[in-house]
């Protein structure tokens, strides 16, 4: 669901697509805390938590650039290494606005 809602949101520019991909980015962190949660709920609970804090998620993505760039030239092979690092420092990003959703 989740991909076609990105997919559509793509479809209005280039722009409007990446500004939901990071609302929709917390959606499979908030499936795995709460497996009963429906899809609609799990949409709203992550528009309600990335409410300003989008930015502060493009900026953790984009600080691994340097490293992407740096797995190209191992061939790929340094995502092996990469990958488990974006997705626990993606983790501990939501920990903390979960952390700050309850304070």
């Amino acid at each position: 669901v989740m991909g076609i809602k990105l997919a559509l949101w793509s479809l209005l520019f280039v722009i409007p697509g990446i500004i939901k991909s990071f609302e929709y980015a917390m959606i499979p962190y908030i499936l795995a805390d709460d497996a009963e949660i429906s899809s609609k709920d799990a949409f709203k609970k992550a528009k309600v938590m990335m409410k300003g804090n989008k930015w502060r998620l493009f900026k953790l993505n984009f600080s691994f650039i340097g490293w992407e760039l740096l797995c190209g030239l191992t061939l790929g092979l340094g995502t092996f290494f990469l990958l488990p690092y974006i997705h626990a420092a993606n983790a501990e990003f939501y920990a903390e606005l979960k952390n700050k959703q309850i304070a």
